[in-house]
């Protein structure tokens, strides 16, 4: 499956990263590491960018592919009018960026620790097939 470009810098370089995730077992007197399971991000190699770690590689590559009709707003340009939900953008310690859903109080105040870049309302959820 194709990645597509980078939505923050537009870089064509984007990586797939594996996380293993293992446990300490005793075995006959002796610990051994087990791995219990992987995790799989793709990952912009030119700007702080990626995905949440996925137990599928298809799963990662589907979240990094996907994109929303609506754009996103730098909170440097605007924040939102009234309280309530929102999809944002947050750099951690780290500096990597990723997406989430945060609350917005108003007056600047967003309900998350980590520092939000961009916002976006959220988009109306699917209707039911009637």
């Amino acid at each position: 499956m194709k990645l597509k470009s980078c939505p923050f810098c537009g870089s064509n370089d984007i990586g797939l990263n594996k996380k293993k995730e293992e446990n300490m077992v005793l075995k006959n007197g002796t610990f051994k590491i087990q791995t219990v399971s992987e995790r799989f991000q793709i990952k912009c190699r030119n700007c702080p960018c990626g995905t949440y770690f996925a137990f599928y590689v298809e799963d990662a590559i589907e979240a990094w592919n996907r994109r929303s009709a609506a754009s996103w707003i730098p909170v440097e340009d605007r924040l939102p009018e009234v309280p309530g939900l929102y999809m944002v953008t947050v750099k951690n310690d780290h500096e990597r960026i990723y997406s989430k859903t945060a609350w917005y109080h108003g007056q600047g105040n967003w309900f998350v620790r980590q520092s939000v870049t961009h916002w976006m309302p959220l988009p109306e959820p699917p209707k039911e097939d009637e």
